[in-house]
C-alpha cells in the first residue's frame, strides 16, 4: 500500500478545521481547547503534523463535528455547519408545537463542559429557562 495514503495529510486537516471552526475566532476556539491561538493557527496551516488525539477531540467536540471529520476518515463524519439533533431533542421537538427550526438548531450548538442534556424533559427544562430569560 502506498504511504501517502495511510497518512494524515496535515493540509487538508486544517482545511477542515477551518472549516469546522466556521466564524469562530481562533482565540475563542484555543481559549475553549486549552490550546494556544499559535498551535491553533499551526494546525489549521497544516504545520502541525501530529496534532494529540485530546485537542482533536476537544476541537470536534467545542464545533459540533467529530474527530472522524477532522480526519478525513469515515462516511458519517458530519459536515462543518450542519447541526447535529440529538435523539432527545427531536423527541423534545415533537411536543413543542411552536418551536422554530431557528431555536432548536441554537438549542442542540448548546454544550456545557462539552456535554448536552440527556432527555427530552432536560431539553424542556433547558427551553423554558431560556424563554424566561428572554421575556
Amino acid at each position: 500500500m502506498d504511504n501517502s495514503q495511510t497518512k494524515s495529510d496535515p493540509q487538508a486537516l486544517g482545511e477542515r478545521l477551518k472549516a469546522a471552526r466556521g466564524e469562530m475566532p481562533v482565540a475563542k476556539l484555543a481559549e475553549l481547547a486549552g490550546v494556544s491561538k499559535a498551535y491553533i493557527h499551526q494546525i489549521e496551516n497544516g504545520e502541525c503534523q501530529r496534532p494529540s488525539a485530546q485537542v482533536l477531540f476537544s476541537i470536534a467536540t467545542i464545533t459540533g463535528t467529530s474527530v472522524a471529520y477532522l480526519l478525513g476518515k469515515g462516511p458519517n463524519a458530519p459536515e462543518p455547519g450542519v447541526t447535529q439533533m440529538p435523539e432527545s431533542l427531536i423527541e423534545f421537538s415533537k411536543t413543542q408545537s411552536d418551536i422554530k427550526q431557528a431555536d432548536l438548531e441554537m438549542l442542540a450548538r448548546i454544550k456545557h463542559r462539552g456535554r448536552q442534556p440527556k432527555t427530552a424533559d432536560d431539553w424542556k427544562y433547558l427551553w423554558e429557562s431560556i424563554k424566561r430569560m428572554v421575556r
